[in-house]
């Protein structure tokens, strides 16, 4: 696993001791290359990411363990395996469970009226305590609420 700022750190130590070397030779490049792997020199390299980093507005994450995003953010995904990334307009404040923003298709006219007559006739057949009539609980209760309820859409559409 490799952290954002591990390859950062990396890529800053390679180019110091590259352009020491160049400049002061094989010598200097040895001693710059030392130095940035010692703890003071790591702290160097991580001051001067996190430096470049704020300028440019960006938080620096190892998102491995997860975490909240609210900004941009550098990070590396997938390195711990496999991991989402989902922006949080998906999950509903209502439920807190992932439901992408799809939009609905529009209900037909059709099925506006075979839903009220659902809602009626099934309101109808419920008692005061909450269960069902006589011989409209359970499935086949459900399956006569559905046909009853289908007539009388087609019905109402035919009186229109």
């Amino acid at each position: 696993m490799v952290s954002t700022r591990a390859l950062l750190r990396t890529i800053a130590a390679s180019t110091a001791t590259l352009a020491a070397t160049a400049v002061g030779g094989p010598l200097i490049g040895a001693e710059v290359a030392a130095f940035l792997a010692s703890p003071p020199g790591r702290r160097v390299i991580d001051a001067g990411i996190n430096n470049a980093a704020r300028n440019q507005g960006v938080d620096m994450e190892d998102l491995a363990s997860g975490g909240l995003v609210t900004g941009p953010t550098l990070g590396l995904t997938g390195e711990a395996g496999p991991e989402f990334v989902l922006p949080l307009s998906f999950i509903s404040p209502k439920t807190g469970k992932f439901e992408p923003n799809i939009p609905k298709r529009k209900p037909s006219a059709y099925n506006r009226r075979y839903a009220r007559e659902y809602r009626r006739i099934k309101k109808m057949k419920t008692l005061k305590s909450g269960k069902m009539s006589k011989g409209f609980s359970g499935k086949r209760g459900h399956a006569k609420i559905v046909k009853m309820a289908h007539a009388a859409a087609k019905k109402s559409r035919r009186k229109k």
